[in-house]
């Protein structure tokens, strides 16, 4: 799996990444909030599973589309920092992390990180009016 151009498109609330693969298949995303310390990288299955983590979307990629697709995170924080993990699994049920044919790799999860930041919305919470001063 590898993220094309525009890699992410980020809104006041939501995120939206987006990614290839080689073949048809399904990806899963999620976003996990990064408070200055970094995040822990998701286990396949709290990927799978919508476990742990802010937001999650899933979306089948098909040859008719050239293998690209895109993922909208959505219900995040504005102004806020989030890490984009993603996994994947091939029509013949192979998963990104090599399983079930292969011993897994969480490392491939991890190679998948793309940080990213939700717009800030600057909402005037206080409008003062005047009138002009008779100096004038």
């Amino acid at each position: 799996m590898g993220w094309v151009l525009p890699t992410s498109v980020s809104e006041s609330n939501a995120v939206t990444v987006y990614f290839q693969l080689n073949e048809d298949g399904t990806v899963w995303c999620v976003a996990k909030e990064d408070a200055g310390l970094g995040t822990t990288t998701p286990t396949s299955g709290e990927i799978l599973l919508n476990s742990n983590v802010d937001s999650w979307g899933t979306q089948t990629v098909e040859a008719a589309l050239s293998y690209k697709a895109s993922i909208k995170l959505d219900g995040l924080r504005e102004g806020t920092t989030y890490d984009v993990y993603c996994f994947a699994e091939d029509t013949a049920g192979n998963f990104l992390d090599g399983t079930p044919a292969y011993a897994a790799d969480p490392g491939k999860i991890t190679a998948t990180k793309l940080s990213v930041t939700t717009l800030s919305v600057f909402i005037a919470s206080r409008l003062l009016v005047t009138a002009p001063s008779a100096a004038q």
